[in-house]
């Protein structure tokens, strides 16, 4: 068994349904992760104190766009991851185009509501450390894990998945948002 590198939080907002009515400067979404387009979508911030994008390639080609309050909840998230988890680094993937709509290879990503989040990764140390993203291993996508989540000198960091995926409900609870489904690939 192989596991992929987006395996931990591959959609970790991997669909967030908005709950309630959003404000005039929110984006609009039609449809679904799988059919569907945005209005007015908000762009997720380069970078951090504490995390970065898959790929800066991917950003200026204007692969990481969102729901305005989806957005948000990723701020809010690594926030919070700010301060329980200080030495740890954080790396998000593809979330869409500014206009929605289908966004190769995804088969969701469509309206603005779902987001690729890589797997935080160890290093020999223990060091937090950016999962490697290249060409070569399609900016992360293509990194597989063996059955003890390693990859060469690298290790799942199981403790940072969990405090991800409580930072994220607990800054979509307070925006209003219900988490519907994170995806975990096994392959």
């Amino acid at each position: 068994m192989r596991l992929p590198g987006r395996l931990a939080l591959l959609a970790g907002l991997a669909t967030l349904v908005i709950a309630s009515a959003g404000f005039a400067t929110d984006s609009v979404c039609f449809g679904t992760p799988g059919h569907g387009r945005l209005e007015k979508a908000a762009r997720i911030p380069v970078s951090g104190a504490n995390f970065q994008p898959y790929s800066g390639l991917g950003v200026r080609l204007g692969r990481t766009h969102a729901h305005s309050r989806v957005v948000r909840v990723i701020i809010h998230a690594y926030g919070a991851l700010e301060k329980s988890m200080p030495d740890r680094v954080f790396v998000y993937g593809e979330s869409g185009w500014a206009q929605g709509g289908p966004f190769r290879p995804h088969r969701t990503h469509q309206n603005g509501l779902a987001v690729d989040f890589m797997v935080p990764v160890l290093d020999e140390s223990g060091r937090s450390v950016p999962l490697p993203s290249r060409v070569d291993n399609k900016f992360g996508y293509g990194i597989e894990f063996d059955r003890q989540g390693r990859h060469g000198n690298l290790r799942i960091d199981y403790e940072a998945i969990a405090e991800h995926l409580h930072a994220v409900h607990a800054a979509a609870r307070r925006e209003g948002i219900v988490m519907e489904r994170v995806i975990f690939i096994r392959r």
